[in-house]
């Protein structure tokens, strides 16, 4: 649910909404400019459809296979199913790449063929031409059809039309707000929808703390100066990286030739360090692939930390972001990859608690990749967030939640990469909750 100024380019703000379970919703607001707002509403996903989700992937384990390809002596080759949680339908016995995963849990099933074994394996890659819901029954088919057809977002017709007479005018009803690095990261985990509003131009007001209308290069490379600042999850952090790169002259830069390799810029003017890489697996791994588990990534870095003697002073930033990718599986699995992540960073931060570690929340997206809904998307949005806020409960004082699914809802985003804007004010509030000064 959100609220906009006016139809089609204007201001919008999301509501909370509450499950009266009654069959009826209740959405609660703040508005902050003076005039008219429109309401508009829909109901995403019937909770039937979100029932067959959690079914499908608890019978059948995933709703996209990926496979390994086992290599021997060039000749020798054979393909097996693998996940992240056991068993694997089809295979008594299993590959435990726990290990060469940073410790978090993923396995292939073993070969058949005698000539090969566990040691064999390549790569990882997802197995094409399979289409999952003709492997569903008739009526979960049926069912699928609604949710798959266009419009995805279906809007439930209404005339309701909200006059405000007396809102803090919007250029100047934040300004006694403290600087978003005075926030202490409790605070980022127990704020609730709304957390801002996004006006036409853009530019996104948080109603929590103050943000500058624009961040320009100096802004970024006063705030990272001295400081190593590592990315880890899937595409949508390579394109924060992205964004961060642009406001820095990388004297060292190193992209790879494939989107999906590890992404480095160094500024040694500033002291500065920005790399992006894989969350690890359960996404999938092509040979021209990186993947940098969280476990594997904090242990080089405790272990730059003890010997590096040129940067003693330099701070260490840790976004960490789970989301698409882990939308195949189940929710066990899930909360199995956020307990591994709480255990390290609790583990860094008692050898270095000046470290940051700041969380990504989900976001909203509307269209599929896939092709269809109950494969992949933001239909476990919600469901991550809760995990998230329950399994990290002892970290809350000492790791920042940054929650942008109702940015997301106030912006109606339907890619799962969100717009060029939308990344660049994310990024915005990222910054000006770690760096002191900031801007």
């Amino acid at each position: 649910m959100r609220l906009v100024s006016r139809p089609g380019n204007a201001s919008s703000v999301a509501a909370d909404v509450e499950d009266l379970h009654n069959g009826s919703y209740l959405g609660t607001t703040l508005l902050p400019w003076n005039g008219f707002a429109f309401v508009e509403m829909g109901l995403q996903y019937p909770r039937e459809f979100l029932r067959e989700a959690v079914r499908v992937r608890m019978t059948i384990h995933t709703t996209r296979w990926i496979y390994a390809l086992f290599e021997a002596s060039g000749s020798v080759r054979e393909r097996t199913a693998c996940l992240p949680s056991l068993p694997i339908p089809g295979y008594g016995t299993a590959c435990n790449l726990t290990e060469s995963n940073g410790g978090l849990p993923y396995f292939c099933g073993r070969p058949t063929d005698r000539r090969l074994n566990c040691s064999h394996r390549k790569y990882v890659e997802p197995l094409k031409g399979l289409s999952l819901p003709p492997l569903l029954p008739p009526a979960e088919q049926k069912l699928l059809k609604k949710i798959d057809r266009h419009p995805f977002l279906r809007l439930i017709p209404n005339n309701i039309t909200v006059r405000i007479l007396s809102a803090p005018k919007p250029t100047k009803g934040h300004q006694n707000l403290p600087p978003c690095w005075k926030r202490s990261p409790d605070s980022t985990w127990s704020s609730t929808a709304p957390r801002g509003w996004m006006s036409a131009d853009g530019v996104w007001h948080p109603f929590t703390c103050s943000l500058p209308r624009r961040v320009d290069d100096e802004h970024v490379r006063k705030c990272l100066r001295h400081t190593s600042i590592f990315l880890v999850g899937d595409s949508n952090m390579r394109y924060w990286w992205y964004e961060l790169r642009s406001h820095l002259n990388c004297s060292r830069l190193e992209t790879g030739t494939h989107h999906h390799q590890a992404k480095l810029c160094e500024v040694q003017s500033h002291n500065t360090t920005l790399r992006w890489a894989f969350h690890g697996r359960p996404s999938y791994t092509v040979a021209t692939s990186d993947n940098v588990p969280l476990p594997t990534l904090l242990a080089q870095l405790r272990h730059d930390q003890r010997h590096d003697q040129r940067h003693p002073q330099r701070r260490v930033i840790v976004l960490l972001h789970y989301y698409l990718h882990f939308t195949y599986y189940s929710l066990p699995v899930f909360r199995t990859m956020v307990r591994a992540a709480k255990r390290h960073i609790q583990d860094f931060l008692q050898e270095f608690p000046t470290a940051k570690f700041v969380i990504r929340g989900p976001h909203l997206a509307l269209d599929v990749v896939r092709g269809f809904h109950l494969v992949n998307g933001d239909i476990f949005g919600p469901a991550y967030i809760q995990i998230w806020h329950n399994e990290f409960k002892e970290l809350r004082g000492r790791v920042w939640f940054l929650d942008f699914w109702d940015m997301t809802v106030a912006t109606r985003n339907r890619p799962v990469h969100p717009p060029p804007f939308v990344v660049r004010e994310m990024v915005k509030v990222v910054l000006g909750h770690v760096c002191e000064g900031f801007p």
